[in-house]
Order: structure tokens, then C-alpha cells, then sequence
């Protein structure tokens, strides 16, 4: 999120949240923790999505993931990394390096709670800032999540039960996996696959042959 977007997306919350106190005067902030030098930063920062809002009193930060990554991305995969990896960065300001407690899907944002973050106040600081990941780390992560070799020779069915072929091969890198199925071509994600049953060796997916 551009530095400017930031401050005011971040100065409109605060209003919000000061006009629901009753609050008057000027917003206080409490002390933030020494920020990281930009030039420590990792070179492959890859942007996940922004903090939108702090939810609860104890410094919970709610995470809107990007929609590419939204609609493109195994949300499974996804929580399991933050809960797996735990550091990020939230960049916007300045930087800061923060460790994850745990993760809560809320379907349409994840509750973040942060060990460095103890109260309401502070988290509130973060509003705007961007949560990034090193590239190489993500893209590792996911690499290890990769569901390639267990869902080969998978009969494909469609939302009306037709059998649209089975699982030839499995490709991508764990960012984007595509299902190959003869010369049909099906993105592995929740929008168009939405049950693989590993009993019945069985894959549903919202897709037509023809698409």
C-alpha cells in the first residue's frame, strides 16, 4: 500500500475509533517498538495483504489477504504458513519484524495476534501497514505444502457428479498449481476446486469441460 494511501486510511480508522470512544483532543499512540532500518530489509519482500483494523482489547490485528493471492491461493496453505513460519514484517511508516502467537480464518479476514502487541492501543498504530514475507520463504513454504504426488489418477467431477477425466499431472510451484487432466487445464484453488476427497480418490471442481 503506497505511503500515502497508508496515512489515510490509517488517520480514518483513528476517527472512526476515537468518534465510537467518545474520545476528544488528540489521538494518543502508545510507544511502538524501535523500528527496523530500511536497509536490513529483505530485497525479496513480497506484499500478502494490509491490516485493516485492530479487533479486541488485547492488540488482535485484522489481515486482509490480497485478492490475487485471495483467489489464487489454497487458503488452507495459507493459514498453515503463517501459523508454520510466524515471523513477518508490517511494513508501512517504518518496519517492524513481529512474530505471530497464532491465526484465527474468519473467512472473510484472519485474526492476527502478534507477540510484540499486548493492547488495543498499540495495534491500532499498525492500521494500513502492508504484512510482507521474504519470497523465497513463501514460495518455500508452499513447495513443502504441495499436494502434487497425492492427487494423481484422482477421477475429476463436476458440480452436476459428470466425470470430467482424471488427475494426469499436477504443475506449478506451489504459488499457482494448475490440474492437467488430458488437454483440460484446471486452476488448483478454492474457487474452482472445492472438495478433494482422498477416501474416494475423488476431486470436486465448480468447472465444465468446455471452459
Amino acid at each position: 500500500m503506497p505511503k500515502s494511501n497508508h496515512i489515510n486510511f490509517k488517520k480514518k480508522y483513528l476517527i472512526r475509533r476515537a468518534s465510537k470512544l467518545n474520545f476528544s483532543g488528540d489521538y494518543h499512540h502508545d510507544a511502538l517498538l524501535l523500528p527496523i532500518d530500511s536497509n536490513l530489509l529483505p530485497k525479496d519482500l513480497l506484499t500478502l495483504g494490509h491490516i485493516s483494523g485492530a479487533v479486541g482489547i488485547k492488540g488482535d490485528l485484522k489481515f486482509i489477504l490480497k485478492k490475487p493471492l485471495k483467489y489464487n491461493l489454497r487458503l488452507a496453505s495459507f493459514e498453515s504458513m503463517l501459523k508454520t513460519l510466524k515471523k513477518f514484517w508490517l511494513v508501512g511508516d517504518s518496519s517492524y519484524l513481529f512474530t505471530i502467537n497464532f491465526v484465527i480464518n474468519n473467512d472473510r479476514f484472519f485474526k492476527l495476534n502478534f507477540e510484540e502487541i499486548k493492547t488495543r492501543s498499540n495495534a491500532e498504530n499498525f492500521v494500513g501497514y502492508d504484512l510482507e514475507i521474504s519470497e523465497k520463504d513463501f514460495l518455500n513454504h508452499l513447495d513443502k505444502e504441495n499436494i502434487n504426488h497425492d492427487i494423481l489418477n484422482y477421477k475429476i467431477l463436476n458440480l452436476e457428479g459428470k466425470s470430467l477425466g482424471v488427475v494426469d499431472k499436477v504443475d506449478g510451484n506451489g504459488f499457482h498449481d494448475w490440474i492437467f487432466s488430458g488437454s483440460m487445464v484446471i486452476p488448483l484453488v478454492e474457487k474452482h476446486v472445492k472438495k478433494i476427497d482422498k477416501r474416494k480418490k475423488e476431486i470436486l471442481v465448480d468447472w465444465e469441460f468446455l471452459w
